[in-house]
């Protein structure tokens, strides 16, 4: 299973007592706790079932230009303009799949569920907080406490809409 993420993992954790935001939805903040809840259920995923041939991996494909970024605001298109370190993080559609391709496909990957993936490779721990262009996972984006803690919040929401 590959379970889209981002760099923007590295925003920070979840703070699940604002689960819902608290009512106060802004883009930006349920961006950040959306990512690193997808590295979360990755590695929450492999503990529970990759020893039944279940496997997920977190996969950051990087900062698309897709149709998407119509919905973002001027001020954060002018930024991001400027800045160096965006830049280098834009791919093309095809090099943002590939990631996602080879995490589907790749041998290499066999044992190794439950990790976090980009530029085609398992990530190491990141050098630069909160984000930048290094490459890398934040050090909260492993906290097994959080993944059991989302995982039950999770599976009780699912029950209740059954």
């Amino acid at each position: 299973m590959v379970i889209l993420s981002s760099v923007g993992h590295r925003q920070g954790g979840i703070d699940l007592s604002k689960f819902s935001l608290g009512g106060q939805y802004h883009p930006w903040a349920a961006y950040g706790q959306r990512k690193p809840a997808n590295v979360y259920t990755a590695s929450e995923l492999e503990r529970r079932y990759g020893h039944h041939g279940v496997h997920a991996w977190a996969v950051h494909v990087g900062m698309i230009r897709t149709g998407l970024m119509q919905f973002l605001d001027e001020a954060t298109l002018e930024q991001w303009g400027t800045d160096p370190n965006i830049g280098r993080l834009m791919k093309n559609a095809k090099q943002g799949a590939a990631t996602t391709v080879w995490a589907a496909t790749a041998k290499v990957l066999e044992g190794q569920g439950g990790k976090y993936l980009e530029d085609c490779r398992v990530a190491v721990p990141a050098k630069v907080e909160p984000v930048g262009a290094d490459p890398g996972y934040a050090p909260h984006a492993y906290d097994k406490s959080q993944e059991v803690v989302l995982w039950k919040r999770s599976t009780d929401m699912v029950r209740s809409f059954l």
